[in-house]
């Protein structure tokens, strides 16, 4: 296990949090990507982790900021639906009004 592997996963993780605060899914979907691999090479199962305290802290500063982003991911979604919903109650709204006054 690489202890600067680890320091790049937290580093794609805080750069994936700063594209969700900006709604770049893209982005944020493309580093999450890279990191998994990362996250794979990281963790081999065949051997032993040199410094579990370090691991440990950097590991649940990482689940933290994926928490923030799928909070955000969650907000964003939520947003996306209501206005969907509206796009349609108008679409009905503008239909109805044609019907009417045709």
């Amino acid at each position: 296990m690489s202890m600067q592997r680890l320091d790049e996963i937290l580093d794609l993780s805080r750069r994936m949090l700063r594209f969700a605060e900006a709604g770049e899914w893209d982005r944020v979907q493309w580093l999450e990507a890279r990191r998994q691999r990362y996250i794979d090479e990281c963790f081999p199962l065949d051997e032993p982790i040199p410094d579990p305290a370090k691991v440990k802290a950097r590991l649940e500063k990482i689940i933290d900021l994926d928490r923030q982003v799928v909070a955000l991911a969650e907000a964003t979604r939520g947003s996306v639906v209501e206005e969907a919903m509206a796009l349609r109650r108008g679409r009905a709204a503008t239909a109805a009004y044609g019907q009417a006054g045709g």
